[in-house]
């Protein structure tokens, strides 16, 4: 199941989030990315940067960035 579908115009792609605990990222009708993760995905927002919030299962909040600059080190 899709819980949630957010329009990024930063972008100009659709991200939305399930049951199947996946963060996907369309263009067009076209799947270009899956990001895993630990939970399903409840929530899912976009930041006026482009960035991606989403809420999940594991009461864990993150955002995904494609920008090199906000990208966290491996200990974070």
């Amino acid at each position: 199941y899709a819980y949630c579908v957010k329009y990024n115009p930063a972008t100009q792609e659709i991200v939305t989030g399930g049951e199947d605990s996946s963060l996907r990222v369309w263009k067009g009708n076209q799947c270009t990315q899956t990001l895993t993760i630990p939970g399903s995905v409840w929530c899912v927002d976009v930041l006026a940067n482009g960035d991606v919030v989403t809420g999940s299962s594991d009461y864990v909040a993150r955002v995904w960035t494609k920008n090199s600059l906000r990208i966290g080190s491996v200990e974070v």
